[in-house]
This record gives C-alpha cells, structure tokens and sequence, in this order.
C-alpha cells in the first residue's frame, strides 16, 4: 500500500470539498428548478463547474420548456437552451438554441467583437451541422452586448422552502 504525502492528501482533502460543493450546488438548482403548478414553463438550471489552470470555470446551462404557447397555437412543444461560458481569451459568450415549430434557431451574443466574427465564420458550417442530423435550421444570429440578466440568477433569489407555511 502506498502511503500519500502531505502535499497529496491536503490535494486530495481540496478537490473533495470541492467536489463535494459543486454536488450540493447542482442539487440547489435543481430543487429552485422544481415545476410550479401554476407555470406554464419548466426550466431545468445546472451550472457544471470544471478545472481550469487558472481556476475553477463553470458552464451554465438552462433548459425551457413551454408547455403553454405549443397548446395555445397547436404547434410542436418550443424547446430553449440557453449556454453561458467563458473561453479562455475570448470573454463571456451567451448561446441560445431555440427549436419552435421544427426551427432550429441560434442567437449568440458576446460582448467581444472578436469572438462574434469567429462565430460568424463558422456559421454555415454550425448549418450544415444542425442538418445533416436532421434538424431544420432557422436563424443564426450574433450581435454584441449581453443578454438580459440570466433566469439562474433570479433563481437564486428565490427561497427554496415557504417559512411562513
């Protein structure tokens, strides 16, 4: 049996609480993500923390799902996903994936112009993609700046549980 060194075992102790934190994270955003009765919305939160060498990074990720507008209209269930990342060099990048009606749109926003012209370079090729797995793809739209504050965020205001109950 081998025996770890000090400088191990403190790492090891390190990426365990960390583990353990980014695990207690995902339940919290999933129990803020629990369907309300009233809603005509789901939305299912989860923010996936990762190693980086200059630290901890996360990729944020909200699925929609809106029941209400597809039975109103009688059109295919409309799906969203909306990614929230940060490449190296690149700054914050919001992504978001639509599929209404059979359409597949795109929108990505970013407040680098940078990244925006990268995007849009490889924009025919995210279309070819998204077809050649057979979805039909609408729009693919870039344009600077940011999106509006993230529905995670107002989540997280949110209590969990009702103390006045």
């Amino acid at each position: 049996i081998e025996i770890l060194s000090a400088d191990e075992l403190a790492a090891l102790k390190v990426l365990n609480a960390n583990t353990t934190g980014a695990l207690n994270k995902l339940l919290v955003d999933q129990l803020a993500s629990l369907p309300k009765e009233d809603s005509p919305k789901q939305v299912w939160l989860v923010e996936i923390p990762f190693l980086m060498p200059h630290g901890t990074d996360s990729l944020k990720l909200e699925v929609e799902h809106d029941r209400g507008q597809a039975a109103e209209t009688n059109q295919m269930p409309c799906w969203s996903v909306t990614l929230t990342l940060t490449p190296p060099g690149l700054g914050i990048l919001y992504c978001k994936v639509s599929f209404v009606d059979g359409v597949l749109n795109t929108y990505f926003r970013s407040e680098d112009a940078k990244t925006l012209r990268m995007i849009e370079q490889q924009s025919e090729q995210l279309r070819v993609q998204f077809a050649a797995v057979g979805l039909k793809p609408g729009h693919i739209d870039m344009q600077k700046g940011q999106l509006g504050k993230p529905l995670s965020d107002k989540l997280h205001h949110q209590t969990l549980f009702d103390d006045r109950a």
